[in-house]
């Protein structure tokens, strides 16, 4: 990992009345290097951000002992430099922009452009953290002539790829969930109890109807009609925003739910599948790149279809189908079936963190990791083998197969309710 300055990977808003009042975020989303406010502890359960993956893979990368200080042996190379928060939100007010700070895209090109590492295999074996999907806008002023000239060979990690791709270097993986594994976690939320108590609802919704893309739009729009006629269906509303401290309050219903809906939003992509997940709570999905062509490395498309049900958005949106006669016919055996997929699955989609008290010290780098395969390791062993694959010159195998973006969507237009085998 490059040993850059704080300016690079401390891009968190100061602490400032503006970013109270009505910012893309607030300052509590910075606390804890960046994982964000605790809510409950013994949970698990903090305030983080849905953009906040830079700092939730920085924090367990920069401590991990698979990291060496010596250049000479290291057969890949982390680029620690936040572009994502930079280049989208504005430090002094937590408004949203789409500009990085003048210069620093330049400072890093002149730092990577002078290191013969760099140069070694022309960043074939260089990953840098974006914190967004493959397609977002951006940012200018030197962020997007990053990524696209002097970065073009390197991986970057993103929340969602075009799997139409083949080779692609825009590898989804998960966002960081409100859930975090720490020492002194108490509950794990996501334990499969066959026909828990705990579970007292049916389905549950989080979310708006309200989206940038008209298509999912009209999906949500059909969805929450079903699911305002079933009294076996929640809706709790939530606004259309970047700023998640309400759906913290909300979290607690996931882990009341046997279902929980994940329509696609702006993009297809949500945090909302993550943070089902890690909740025990079995993913209804409605758009295929929502979770069955994305995350090869955490998840591939067999174990997607293993914790989750796959409801065609397009039969929901023009009324030919009703995913609660769907949920409602799926038996206790595939449920309790599911939910222990989930629990096997969860771990590695998490990204868990070390003693609170370190991250009290945005600087600290004591060495630690956790005592299981976490989602960090999993994307190292991916970089690790994408890095090999590519010096060899041979294919990546991401995404796992190619197909149009129409023949996917045609693959996943029908009803798919898996019951997984242990």
């Amino acid at each position: 990992m490059y040993d850059l300055p704080e300016e690079f990977w401390w891009r968190w808003p100061i602490n400032t009345t503006e970013c109270h009042e009505g910012g893309y975020l607030t300052y509590n989303h910075s606390l804890l290097s960046g994982i964000g406010k605790v809510i409950n502890a013994e949970d698990g359960l903090f305030l983080t951000w849905h953009f906040s993956l830079f700092s939730s893979l920085y924090n367990r990368l920069k401590r991990s002992r698979k990291r060496i200080r010596d250049p000479s042996l290291a057969s890949l190379f982390i680029v620690p430099y936040d572009l994502s928060l930079d280049g989208y939100v504005t430090r002094d007010t937590c408004r949203n922009k789409r500009s990085c700070t003048k210069d620093l895209p330049s400072k890093l090109t002149e730092i990577l452009t002078a290191s013969s590492y760099f140069h070694r295999h022309y960043g074939q074996d260089h990953a840098v953290l974006w914190s967004l999907g493959q397609y977002h806008p951006w940012p200018r002023a030197g962020c997007d002539l990053f990524m696209k000239r002097t970065c073009a060979n390197c991986t970057f990690t993103c929340y969602w790829m075009d799997a139409t791709i083949a080779d692609n270097n825009f590898i989804s993986v998960p966002f960081p969930s409100a859930y975090h594994w720490h020492n002194k976690i108490v509950h794990i939320p996501w334990k499969a109890v066959k026909n828990s108590p705990q579970r007292n609802f049916t389905v549950v919704y989080l979310g708006s109807t309200k989206t940038l893309n008209p298509a999912h739009t009209k999906i949500r729009r059909a969805m929450t009609t079903q699911c305002n006629s079933s009294r076996l269906c929640h809706w709790a509303q939530i606004g259309h925003s970047s700023i998640d401290v309400s759906i913290a309050d909300h979290l607690s219903l996931y882990r009341k739910s046997v279902f929980c809906l994940c329509p696609p939003g702006d993009d297809p992509a949500r945090k909302a599948v993550f943070d089902s997940i890690l909740s025990g709570c079995i993913p209804v999905i409605f758009e295929v790149a929502t979770l069955f062509n994305q995350y090869p490395w955490h998840i591939g498309e067999a174990v997607a279809q293993d914790i989750a049900v796959n409801i065609p958005g397009g039969q929901v949106r023009s009324g030919r189908l009703n995913f609660m006669d769907v949920l409602l016919n799926i038996s206790a055996e595939v449920i309790y079936s599911k939910q222990r997929a989930i629990e096997r699955l969860a771990p590695r989609v998490q990204y868990a963190v070390p003693p609170l008290q370190l991250l009290e010290d945005r600087a600290d780098e004591s060495p630690w990791d956790p005592p299981f395969r976490d989602g960090v390791d999993v994307l190292l062993d991916g970089m690790f083998n994408r890095t090999e694959r590519l010096l060899l010159n041979q294919r990546t195998g991401v995404p796992s197969r190619v197909m149009k973006a129409s023949a996917w969507s045609q693959l996943y237009d029908e009803v798919i309710v898996k019951e997984p085998v242990e």
